[in-house]
């Protein structure tokens, strides 16, 4: 489900191209070289949203960042930029100001495997305004960004009205036709009810962007998802769907 057309795209392109044009641009960003900076920004723009890597326990803000791209790439672009160089920025009616810290974190911050680039900038930089006493590289419960700081994130964030609740009483039939009308879904669910051979993921809880859901017979559903750079598949039972979803955050135009 593409919700972005070319014309932003493109545009969005053209705001790395100046920028990448500048030779006087600076950077707060001690350890995220302009050049990867950038490479990386314009593959997150041409995969619309999609090439975005989290680390340990920012998968709850990869999620929102995802979602926002899909209807506000520009701002992102340009929220990003302004980050990178400055440590500042708005994205509608969210801030970050000097007063949040993140030239501080930024001189130091060094990229991990796959947490480099635009990845770290955005993420990084809002996760540490948000959670900074959590201490966000940390695998553990305690650093988990929650529902209550996700809704707050997509309200200011985004010009989308955000229902936050549980499913109640929706089939797979009524969530597809959500998004089947481009209106988006965050799941917030307990990994460990969607165990096959092991646990699916180490943390016990993880957000992710549902973009299909499709009854496939004989109680089984398959799961279409957006999560850590890619759309990903699961096959599950209803049972296990439904027992390990904990809340909802649907966002749509209407």
């Amino acid at each position: 489900m593409n919700l972005i057309n070319e014309d932003i795209i493109e545009k969005a392109l053209i705001l790395c191209d100046e920028f990448e044009n500048k030779t006087s641009s600076k950077t707060i960003f001690t350890h995220v070289h302009k050049e990867e900076f950038i490479k990386s920004l314009k593959k997150f723009i041409l995969s619309q949203g999609e090439l975005l890597f989290q680390s340990k326990n920012t998968c709850g803000v990869a999620a929102v960042i995802h979602v926002v791209a899909q209807s506000e790439l520009l701002q992102l672009v340009k929220f990003a930029i302004h980050l990178y160089c400055e440590g500042v920025g708005e994205i509608n009616a969210y801030k970050i100001q000097e007063k949040d810290r993140v030239e501080f974190w930024a001189r130091y911050v060094k990229p991990t495997k796959g947490f480099n680039g635009v990845s770290l900038v955005l993420i990084g930089a809002i996760r540490f305004k948000e959670n900074t006493s959590l201490g966000f590289e940390k695998g553990t419960m305690e650093g988990m960004t929650w529902p209550s700081e996700i809704l707050n994130l997509l309200q200011n964030m985004l010009k989308l009205n955000v229902v936050n609740s549980m499913f109640l009483g929706w089939n797979v039939k009524q969530i597809r036709m959500l998004l089947k009308q481009k209106q988006q879904i965050i799941l917030l669910y307990r990994t460990i009810s969607w165990e096959s051979k092991g646990k699916w993921f180490r943390n016990p809880w993880h957000y992710i962007v549902l973009k299909d859901i499709c009854y496939m017979g004989n109680n089984i559903v398959n799961v279409k998802y957006w999560d850590h750079g890619a759309i990903k598949e699961q096959k599950l039972t209803k049972w296990q769907f439904y027992k390990g979803v904990l809340k909802t955050f649907v966002l749509s135009h209407f």
